[in-house]
């Protein structure tokens, strides 16, 4: 139909409607209802909208669903592989196995004293499943069974059980073994180690579904996804844009670099953490994109697919994987935990060519800012941004500068606003770097406090082996000065901590190399969650601090110390010095320890408070700004955990053979010929004949504190377990047997005064005190027989025979030779009142539980070890309570106080 000049036809020319001109209002024609019933007029006027909100829709629909059937396909796609990958595996019995990392392995350096932290040894058949992306600097020791310490799913990789891809299998703890043997299999070599480790592992195949990890195909599909949305003539380019922010985000938390194998969490954490970054992005679209693509229209389709695959999701990508060096020797730098760089030719050539195209770019920006004349724009823009920083950094000049790479990103996504191809590349590896950085790391400071620490030099000779036997050998080292512990490794176990310079390692092998190496502790560092100074895992709160003074009153000062503020409070003035005398910005030493507020709050728990006995003002600027003035004398067994300084240099000591004729060693022999059990290695102490039942100790909680002469009141109690007879068990809870007696050394010998000692986990009791001998016969002079021996093990306990009796007892236990070098100990214990509790009194000591764990948090396995009485059933309910109540959340298996 014809159009007549300065009118255009109305969408409906039915129902009363006319042409109208620009100039006319948008009326409707009025209807005359004389003509036609009120019916008919009210249909005609309310048919209107809705036709019209169809049309619209309709007309929509039909130019873009191209779009939208390859969106809703991709997303479709995309959501199957997520789950096929990461939530569907199970085994055939239908259990769902553990996802295990790249790095978990069954025995670590932090596994204590004798690997006490890392029990059981054995263990049964557990179901696991590994990820892909191995990395080939993983250590694997032996071939079936391997050393605990190897890299599990590298191990499993090499045994067969699972493929390049992933997959899933079974593992189990074995118990000790004296050789490892390498071997190379699956495109795995193992190393060797030819002496006695305390733990392997063994595996077998597994028949499971969905166990393959598909992050190869993940990472393809959203590749070609992102692409393909730059061929469609219907796409609009800010929608392409943050769709590609929003796939990089969730492929870096859930694919690239999880935090954890929790990946429900980390799904629903990232549902509203995405919309932050969302809102970034649109700011950056906004002074940036927009700009870089302001052609993107008129451009044709070769045009379109240079300028965005090549120039923009391709180095996108590459920024948002570059966790990938890490898995190639030769181009990692100091990323992957490498120890050494395995750096070659190839590996300067790639950072050379890489290093071009760097200053290529650069140059090419520069260039585009000059032409265009906005250089003195962005010159005033990052003056304007450099100026808080640098006054932020002067404010506290202790800290250091960190640019991290998400804000190094953030910085350069600005001056790439120029529709160049290279502008477009340099601003799609900015926005890869930013994206990548706050997926995986989050948005933290540009200034970091710098760690305090006081290292000490290792000691340069090996330690010296004297008094070699065929089970038992003493080791001697040189003391060193500063040093407050050591810690003596014998095949990499700890088999001694303590002040001393010497150690006895015994219940060894004839014929057998091991291989020891010293440690000791070498960092003091300031434990921010207790206030207190620590060497390893142990704390000390006597210190000496020096800091700036920055305000003062008549009882308080307030330190600049170089690791943030401490409010010193002055206890007495011991000196005679005035603290009246002190001016602001003097360097002011003082004496004493550290405190935490009690109770401590959310807005105390960041301050730290230091009661000072000692203060003076120091005229030498080169003083230290914080270090250890005192440590307390630790236990000769005390639970310090060593420092990760480089240990000493390895050395093989071989002992001689065992003859059939010596003499006098009876029971020592009769260790040795059980002493492939898991026990006798990891403990050194017990024994026992096959029909008697070895007492087990076991710490499943890290010990945080250590003894200290003097200060076992202000010590918190810790929790052990001991495996009795059944028939001893009764006589505790019947209150008859109230003393246990074991070897004077660890882990025994760490226990203090009110720890809690659970008896065959039903029991709790409670130490309430603890005595020391040199002799069996000195106990039975000194201690009451009767709360002592069992009463099933002899008869007669105040006649002559109780000795006798006592002595054939307790060599089940332990040596004539074991109890004349470490001595005994006594335990007197009190059975904790365990009457029954209502419900409402549970759950008021499980949140007293979940509040003194507030920082790290308690699963249920915690708390069924904290109450051994209570049923697991018991625990789950009250913790669904709690939470319905608002008081607790779960997050990542851990319950937590909101």
């Amino acid at each position: 139909m014809s159009r007549e000049p300065g009118v255009r036809p109305l969408p409906f020319s039915t129902g009363g409607w006319r042409r109208r001109s620009h100039s006319e209002k948008k009326v409707p024609v009025e209807l005359d209802c004389s003509k036609h019933s009120l019916q008919d007029c009210t249909a005609s006027v309310q048919s209107v909208q809705p036709i019209a909100l169809k049309h619209v829709v309709v007309v929509w629909l039909s130019k873009n669903c191209i779009v939208l059937i390859y969106f809703s396909v991709s997303l479709a796609l995309l959501v199957l592989l997520v789950y096929l990958s990461f939530f569907a595996a199970s085994m055939d019995d239908g259990s769902q196995p553990d996802f295990l990392s790249c790095r978990s392995w069954g025995f670590g350096t932090s596994c204590g004293l004798w690997g006490v932290d890392c029990r059981p040894f054995e263990s049964e058949w557990i179901a696991f499943r590994c990820p892909t992306h191995q990395s080939s600097s993983m250590a694997v020791f032996g071939s079936s069974p391997y050393r605990a310490d190897s890299r599990i799913c590298r191990a499993a990789a090499h045994a067969g059980v699972v493929g390049p891809n992933g997959g899933c299998a079974f593992y189990r703890f074995a118990g000790a073994a004296d050789a490892y043997y390498p071997s190379t299999a699956n495109m795995v070599t193992t190393k060797k180690f030819l002496s006695w480790f305390p733990k392997t592992i063994e595996f077998k195949e597994a028949s499971s579904t969905y166990c393959s990890d598909l992050s190869w195909w993940i990472l393809s599909v959203g590749f070609i996804t992102t692409a393909g949305f730059g061929l469609l003539p219907r796409a609009r380019l800010d929608v392409m844009f943050y769709l590609l922010v929003a796939w990089g985000f969730f492929y870096t938390r859930l694919v690239g670099q999880p935090s954890s194998q929790d990946y429900a969490g980390i799904s629903i954490n990232s549902f509203g953490e995405v919309m932050f970054l969302l809102a970034a992005s649109s700011l950056a679209y906004r002074l940036a994109v927009s700009d870089t693509f302001c052609r993107w229209k008129s451009l044709t389709l070769k045009r379109r697919f240079i300028m965005w695959t090549l120039c923009y999701v391709v180095p996108y990508h590459v920024m948002i994987n570059m966790n990938l060096i890490g898995y190639i020797p030769w181009l990692n730098v100091d990323l992957g935990g490498y120890e050494e760089l395995h750096a070659n030719a190839g590996t300067y050539v790639v950072f050379t060519l890489v290093g071009i195209g760097a200053v290529f770019l650069a140059s090419q920006l520069f260039r585009s800012m000059y032409l265009g004349g906005k250089w003195r724009v962005f010159v005033v823009m990052y003056m304007t941004v450099f100026a808080p920083v640098l006054l932020s950094w002067a404010l506290f000049p202790s800290t250091s500068f960190h640019l991290h790479h998400t804000m190094l990103g953030a910085l350069i996504i600005p001056v790439t606003s120029f529709p160049t191809p290279a502008a477009a590349f340099s601003q799609a590896a900015a926005i890869g770097l930013f994206v990548q950085g706050y997926a995986r790391w989050g948005w933290h400071s540009y200034l970091d406090t710098i760690p305090t620490y006081l290292t000490i030099a290792v000691p340069e000779k090996a330690p010296n082996t004297t008094n070699v036997t065929s089970s038992w050998v003493r080791v001697v080292w040189e003391p060193l000065e500063s040093v407050q512990a050591y810690s003596l490794q014998l095949n990499r176990v700890e088999v001694y901590r303590g002040v001393d310079t010497s150690a006895v390692i015994s219940n060894l092998k004839p014929n057998m190399t091991y291989f020891i190496a010293q440690l000791h502790s070498s960092a003091v560092a300031l434990d921010m969650q207790t206030r207190s100074y620590r060497v390893g895992h142990a704390h000390f709160n006597r210190a000496q601090v020096v800091g700036v003074l920055v305000k003062r009153n008549n009882s308080h000062l307030k330190l600049d110390d170089g690791t943030g503020l401490l409010d010193v409070k002055l206890v007495t003035s011991l000196n005679g010095f005035n603290q009246k005398e002190l001016h602001l910005g003097a360097l002011v030493e003082c004496v004493g320890s550290i405190d935490e507020l009690q109770p401590s709050s959310d807005m105390t728990r960041s301050r730290r408070w230091m009661n000072a006995t000692h203060f003076h003002e120091v005229h030498d600027r080169n003083v230290e700004t914080l270090r250890m003035l005192e440590v307390m004398h630790l236990y000769q067994n005390d639970y310090a955990v060593p420092h990760s300084s480089p240990p000493t240099q390895l050395e093989l000591l071989a002992f001689p053979p065992i003859h059939e004729s010596s003499a006098g060693r009876s029971a020592v022999s009769g260790s040795e010929s059980n002493s492939t059990t898991v026990q006798q290695h990891a403990i050194g102490h017990q024994a026992s004949k096959p029909a008697a039942a070895a007492t087990l100790i076991e710490k499943p909680w890290e010990q945080q504190n250590v003894g200290v002469p003097g200060l076992d009141a202000a010590i918190p109690p810790a929790d052990y377990q001991f495996a009795l007879p059944e028939r001893d068990h009764q006589l505790i809870e019947q209150g008859s047997k109230s003393l246990e007696i074991r070897l004077n050394d660890a882990p025994y010998s760490i226990i203090h005064v009110n720890d809690r000692i659970t008896i065959n986990g039903k029991t709790l009791t409670t130490v309430v005190a603890i005595r020391k001998y040199a002799s069996l016969q000195s106990v039975l002079e000194a201690e009451n027989v009767n709360a002592l021996l069992p009463q099933s093990s002899f008869v007669g306990a105040g006649t002559f025979n109780a000795a006798a009796a006592a002595e054939r007892h307790y060599r089940q236990f332990f040596s004539a030779e074991e109890e004349e070098h470490y001595g005994l100990i006594v335990f007197q214990l009190s059975v904790t009142s365990s009457g029954p509790k209502s419900q409402e009194e549970w759950s008021a000591l499980v949140l007293r539980q979940l509040e003194a764990k507030r920082d790290a948090g308690c699963s249920i396995a915690d708390l069924r070890f904290a109450f051994p009485s209570l049923p697991v059933d018991q625990i789950t309910e009250i913790l669904t309570n709690l939470q319905f109540d608002a008081l607790v959340i779960c997050m990542n298996d851990k319950y937590r106080l909101v």
